[in-house]
């Protein structure tokens, strides 16, 4: 016998068994509806909670499937598409994407290949993140107010003439779709871009290659344009690299990019601002002016003559052409020297010895200026920089003159070894003549043979002497400094 029951009349049993069974009822009652005795504003209460309760469970279960569903391959492929769509690309490849309830959306990697019509050729966009609440995550047409990444790489194409929409398969079934995530990307407007670490590339030659790397970079829509803005990173463009980027601000239109701010500093020292206007369409005609102030000249040159001229200079580099063209971007430069100095060339240490005059050897630049143009060959399809009307004034004890052609030519490799590397493929050839005057009074302390054979020529008060050179034959002028230590040893 229970131990409940001990000592309990059968009426007593009876009577809790029937208690115990009417309060089950009640309670199992009560879960779908108030009770009976509840009136009033507690009953509404009532009728409330549990209509609340009836519907956010199925809605929570429909969340948490549909967020699985946004880490799913399928949605994935879903993004790609529509994304294929709205840049009209060739193909769109995502990477790994999330999707929060707080509205967070995050890819991993996005990988794009452009269509002709395109003004990029590739673009690989690492950690992108962006907000659409859960409303609006239904909608056909998602309005994104940002959309922001880490970093992101694009090689851009000359002569594209814009985005073409691109067609995808018949939109998909609600639920197929994604338990309702359905957007058509064709629709997408976004209102603001940034990035941590934009890379720009463009040009396919030496004569119109340039990159602007690792800036920092917002675009937000202006009308039917954007603004963007620029901030740290680099700029090259043909020779002129290490370009550091302090701010630039670029208004975008269907029909070109106007730099209306361009504020850079050079290493080594130096600053200066590059505005103008680049055109967008099939023909990216290009119009920019680059100013410079105490700018450090040798990161500038090609790095052999870096070890010989350290220069300081201000002048301006006017920035033509197009990227299109065999001619490519045009840079015709004009600089003016404040100082400097020349060190390490031979034929400046033959002459200290010839005339036994103090700081020959190594003469300071006191004024002087430097007018160049680089341009695409049209023979070699390679880079062309031309040196003229180069004039250097080293006090009144020196006066030198200096012309070049430095040509980066495109050559075939002649075999399967050599076209592995990248030098194989490029020859480089600089030839010129070097001209140097000097006061009547130093030629004369030089022996007869000196002075008959090298100064042949007078020019404003001084007597010059001319030494042509070619680069890939033998060292800057070494081959005259030799002859002319020969003739002061051996000869009268």
């Amino acid at each position: 016998m229970s131990k409940n029951l001990k000592g309990k009349s059968y009426n007593e049993v009876m009577n809790e068994w029937a208690a115990q069974r009417s309060f089950l009822q009640r309670a199992s009652q009560g879960l779908m509806r108030p009770g009976y005795g509840v009136t009033g504003l507690a009953r509404a209460w009532g009728w409330f909670c549990r209509l609340f309760l009836f519907v956010s469970i199925p809605v929570l279960l429909y969340m948490g499937w549909m967020r699985m569903h946004a880490k799913s391959g399928p949605f994935t492929a879903q993004l790609a598409a529509e994304t294929k769509r709205y840049l009209g690309a060739e193909s769109v490849v995502i990477r790994r994407t999330r999707w929060d309830w707080n509205g967070e959306l995050r890819m991993e990697h996005i990988k794009a290949k452009g269509a002709p019509a395109n003004i990029f050729s590739e673009m690989e966009i690492a950690n992108l993140t962006t907000w659409i609440r859960v409303p609006h995550v239904f909608r056909k047409d998602w309005h994104l107010k940002n959309v922001s990444c880490f970093s992101a790489e694009l090689a851009l194409r000359a002569g594209s003439s814009g985005k073409t929409a691109g067609l995808t398969d018949q939109d998909p079934a609600f639920l197929t779709a994604g338990w309702g995530i359905s957007p058509d990307f064709s629709q997408l407007t976004i209102d603001s871009y940034d990035c941590n670490k934009l890379t720009l590339l463009w040009g396919g030659s030496p004569a119109n290659s340039g990159a602007v790397r690792d800036s920092s970079m917002t675009l937000k829509r202006s009308g039917s344009g954007w603004d963007m803005a620029l901030a740290k990173g680099t700029f090259q463009q043909g020779w002129i690299e290490g370009l550091n980027i302090s701010k630039a601000l670029v208004s975008l239109t269907p029909d070109a990019a106007v730099i209306s701010q361009g504020d850079f500093t050079v290493l080594g020292g130096g600053s200066g601002t590059l505005t103008g206007r680049i055109g967008l369409g099939e023909v990216p005609e290009v119009d920019l002016t680059l100013n410079v102030e105490n700018l450090a000249f040798e990161p500038l040159m090609p790095e052999y003559f870096r070890r010989m001229v350290k220069a300081v200079v201000r002048g301006k580099v006017a920035i033509s052409g197009s990227t299109n063209r065999t001619s490519g971007v045009i840079l015709d430069s004009r600089f003016t020297v404040d100082s400097g100095v020349l060190s390490g060339i031979p034929v400046f240490r033959a002459l200290e010895l010839a005339t036994g005059e103090a700081q020959l050897a190594q003469p300071q630049i006191t004024a002087g200026t430097l007018n160049f143009k680089s341009q695409g060959s049209e023979e070699t399809g390679g880079l062309l920089i031309e040196g003229s009307d180069i004039l250097l004034e080293c006090g009144t004890r020196m006066k030198i003159g200096f012309n070049f052609r430095h040509e980066r030519k495109q050559v075939l490799a002649s075999s399967v070894k050599e076209a592995a590397t990248t030098e194989a493929s490029v020859a480089l050839s600089t030839s010129g003549t070097l001209r140097i005057g000097l006061p009547a009074d130093s030629v004369a302390k030089m022996k007869p043979s000196i002075r008959q054979q090298f100064f042949t020529s007078e020019e404003g008060g001084l007597q010059w002497m001319q030494v042509p050179f070619r680069m890939e034959e033998e060292d800057f002028t070494k081959s005259s400094a030799d002859r002319i230590v020969e003739l002061h040893y051996g000869g009268s």
